[in-house]
């Protein structure tokens, strides 16, 4: 139970914008203004100690009893249903802090369901205030609350939750550090978020064997800065890099040349960099390899797909 709601919560979250079910208010929150002044965070793993345990109480038979039927009713999609559940049993002077705090992260869960982004935040925050939950528990709502600041566009504010959930992960991946850097850059500070990419690009290169398709995703992103900040010739330099990065990993490796991703990849590249062909050729390798490998396709690759044969 502990984070059941949580990562479903993530799961129904898409970057730049969010898109769910919604019942009940459906009021869009103003997003909040750029804030050029925020922090550059460090975004670097400080670790938890090895082996630390925190005492968490026990959920209590009679807890359990009506939370799980508050669950069940939110799985279906009964959300006015699953409030009063809550609302009716949700007592925090007889319940423990472990009950309390699963209690808010479904509250949390059914606002964000009625797109009420507000009240989203404050009760995962007041899952955080729980001082005896499960550390897994904590560090999914860090998470959960950097990727809510995504959808309501309160850039400044993410970044500080992601600067501690990275502080926390060993294994971040691409995409966390890709997220950072767009809310960098909409926040309207594009040299922290290039300073950020270039960064990942040092790390992920130093790796043996290098993490070229990493390289090569990091260096579409600062062409893609480089862009949208009216620097052409920089943009172009660097989609020119991610191909050549890309071609390479594709010719000298042979896991690499079965990857889906990395076609993909060099896809985008090719796109952003007027080559259409190109472009189209790469698309059609990757659907290829996913067709070959039994896979699927995600809903933005067969979008792209879709844009590149229209063109």
């Amino acid at each position: 139970m502990t984070t059941r709601f949580t990562t479903l919560l993530i799961a129904c979250m898409l970057w730049p914008t969010g898109s769910a079910h919604s019942s009940g208010s459906t009021t869009e929150p103003a997003a909040a203004a750029a804030d050029s002044n925020c922090p550059i965070y460090a975004f670097e793993y400080t670790g938890v100690e090895s082996g630390k345990i925190r005492s968490v109480p026990e959920m209590r038979k009679k807890f359990f009893k009506w939370m799980s039927r508050a669950m069940q009713e939110a799985e279906k999609g009964n959300l006015d249903e699953a409030k009063d559940i809550l609302d009716s049993n949700f007592d925090e002077s007889k319940m423990n802090s472990y009950e309390i705090a699963n209690v808010y992260n479904l509250y949390a869960f059914l606002f964000y369901m009625q797109k009420d982004y507000a009240k989203t935040q404050e009760n995962y925050e007041k899952v955080l205030a729980q001082k005896a939950i499960p550390l897994q528990m904590e560090h999914n709502t860090v998470y959960t609350l950097g990727q809510l600041a995504v959808v309501t566009e309160d850039y400044c504010t993410g970044l500080s939750w992601w600067n501690r959930w990275i502080s926390e992960e060993p294994e971040p991946s691409t995409k966390h550090f890709s997220i950072i850097a767009e809310m960098y850059r909409l926040n309207g500070q594009p040299d922290a978020s290039i300073d950020l990419l270039s960064e990942r690009i040092e790390y992920e290169a130093s790796k043996e064997p290098p993490a070229n398709v990493s390289v090569g995703k990091y260096q579409i992103q600062i062409g893609k800065v480089y862009g949208s900040t009216d620097r052409p010739d920089e943009a172009t330099a660097y989609f020119n890099r991610a191909i050549e990065t890309l071609t390479k990993e594709k010719q000298a490796n042979e896991e690499q040349a079965e990857n889906p991703d990395l076609f993909f990849s060099l896809a985008t590249a090719y796109h952003e960099n007027g080559e259409s062909e190109n472009a189209l050729g790469a698309i059609e390798e990757t659907f290829e390899l996913i067709e070959k490998n039994g896979m699927q396709a995600p809903a933005q690759w067969q979008a792209f797909r879709a844009e590149l044969i229209a063109d």
